[in-house]
């Protein structure tokens, strides 16, 4: 039980990070670029 929880800890704590990576990396690019666009490829 305590190797699941740390386990969800420890990926939520990453989404956490990725999500903010991203947005952070997102504003810096919109920064210096006057059009930016994006692809979702659905693997």
């Amino acid at each position: 039980m305590e190797t699941k929880r740390r386990l969800a800890e420890e990926c939520e704590h990453w989404k956490v990070f990725r999500r903010d990576l991203f947005s952070k990396l997102g504003a810096q690019l919109a920064g210096e670029y006057d059009l930016l666009v994006l692809e979702d490829l659905d693997t």
